[in-house]
């Protein structure tokens, strides 16, 4: 059933039912020269249909379907908790521990768990150590057949290091190797105004593909960079982050982890999967009622 319909700015509205997400614009057709609303499918959406590995599906044998999709559920309201904490502390804001956030699920005010509130202490500090120069955060943009919501773009003059990471560890170049087939080294020399980033909150223990994809789709979506303050050649060398928090596998409690850009299997595998699972271009539509009841049953009572 549909979950929520959500403005994000004059003309976008993103759509959000049980096992899909769209976003929506106006657009004017060329040929009858009348507004019609175009739907764009969301970056997530289209990754979560990228193949997750072996890693995945052999913890995905272990559990019930309904015990996997109460698992998945229960972690996107915690993202989204956190996600609101986090944009505001970004806005100078502070927290209380006794604060109460939106439950997506149950459309409730609540008080955050103890994971929340460690997820967002670890961002505190990722913070206070790392000193990021915040250029943007939740912007929604489009790609050309898809759409989606970046967390931050940010403006660093000194990466983080990981260290404490079980994941990785430093060299004599100050260096953090990245993990075995995950992201790229981190180099935490300092850069002469600082490198622009295009950084993901994660607040799960593992990184999948299609996280990689997701954070690659937002690097080609059409951002009006320029209002950041970002000159091309700035972001012509933009780079790509992960960023965990509430991580446990190090001493830090938060992972920076820099990701290749994988705009071609986003567009080209993971895309050409979803297009060939969605044939219609716009969300499913049924007219319910708005009482239901057996017309049979109410003869016989």
């Amino acid at each position: 059933m549909l979950k929520e319909i959500k403005k994000i700015k004059r003309g976008v509205t993103r759509i959000t039912s049980l096992n899909e997400r769209w976003y929506t614009k106006f657009s004017v057709n060329e040929k009858t020269g009348l507004r019609e609303r175009i739907y764009y499918p969301s970056s997530t959406w289209i990754s979560g249909y990228y193949p997750k590995g072996s890693h995945f599906y052999k913890w995905l044998a272990g559990k019930g379907w309904t015990e996997v999709e109460a698992v998945k559920q229960a972690a996107a309201d915690k993202g989204s908790r956190v996600h609101w904490a986090c944009q505001e502390l970004d806005e100078g804001k502070e927290i209380k521990i006794t604060d109460k956030y939106l439950n997506p699920s149950t459309k409730r005010k609540e008080e955050l768990s103890k994971e929340e509130v460690d997820c967002i202490i670890s961002y505190r500090d990722f913070l206070d150590e790392t000193k990021p120069v915040l250029l943007a955060q939740e912007i929604t943009s489009f790609g050309d057949v898809y759409a989606g919501t970046a967390d931050k773009v940010f403006r660093i003059k000194t990466p983080p290091t990981n260290f404490g990471d079980d994941h990785g560890r430093s060299n004599k170049k100050g260096k953090v190797a990245a993990p075995v087939g995950r992201g790229k080294s981190i180099s935490n020399e300092k850069i002469d105004g600082g490198q622009v980033w295009i950084v993901d909150l994660k607040t799960s223990q593992s990184i999948w593909p299609e996280h990689e994809l997701q954070i690659s789709s937002y690097s080609h979506m059409q951002f009006n960079y320029k209002k950041m303050g970002i000159t091309d050649k700035e972001w012509k060398s933009r780079k790509l982050a992960i960023l965990q928090i509430g991580y446990k596998k190090n001493r830090k409690g938060y992972r920076f982890m820099e990701v290749e850009d994988k705009y071609h299997l986003f567009r080209n595998v993971a895309y050409k999967i979803w297009e060939n699972e969605n044939s219609a271009r716009k969300p499913k539509e049924r007219d319910y009622p708005s009482v239901i009841f057996s017309k049979f049953r109410r003869q016989k009572a």
